[in-house]
């Protein structure tokens, strides 16, 4: 039972990640370059930090993939299970997978002082326009229905 779960907690090494392109390389258009193996299997070491989510990524990429689909799509795939080891997640990333920074949370001590002041974050003013279309046929069949839903 122990050799098991120490197995599931192995760092990812270049035998690991050489095993992962083998298996890519199934894939039609997986690109067969030596530069773009280099630059997939960099991602991979960046991305990954146990052997156990380097094997989930091939298998799941095997069973689901019917083509290589590039590495974007290989980082969405791996961060629907995972955190990545670089912290780079393609849903807080722009199109070219730099990071959008995020606000950072408040801490335990910021978080007490807002609260002890007893003030609620400011709400959003209502909207300046009640247009909702362009088209004013559609425009006015909304304004009905919201007065509508108004007097009941």
């Amino acid at each position: 039972m122990r050799a098991a779960a120490s197995a599931t907690n192995e760092r990812i090494n270049a035998d690991t990640v050489a095993r992962a392109i083998s298996g890519f390389r199934l894939l039609p258009f997986f690109p067969n370059d030596e530069q773009s193996k280099v630059w997939i299997a960099d991602l991979l070491t960046r991305m990954c930090r146990y052997e156990h989510e380097v094997t989930w990524l091939v298998r799941e990429v095997a069973d689901t993939w019917n083509r290589w689909e590039g590495t974007r799509t290989l980082r969405s795939l791996f961060c629907s299970r995972f955190r990545p080891h670089d912290g780079i997640d393609p849903r807080y990333a722009d199109d070219n997978g730099r990071p959008i920074p995020l606000p950072a949370p408040l801490c335990a001590a910021d978080r007490a002082k807002v609260l002890s002041q007893g003030k609620a974050p400011a709400a959003l003013p209502p909207p300046q326009s009640r247009i909702t279309s362009t088209d004013s046929e559609l425009q006015q069949s909304i304004a009905s229905l919201a007065e509508q839903k108004r007097m009941r």
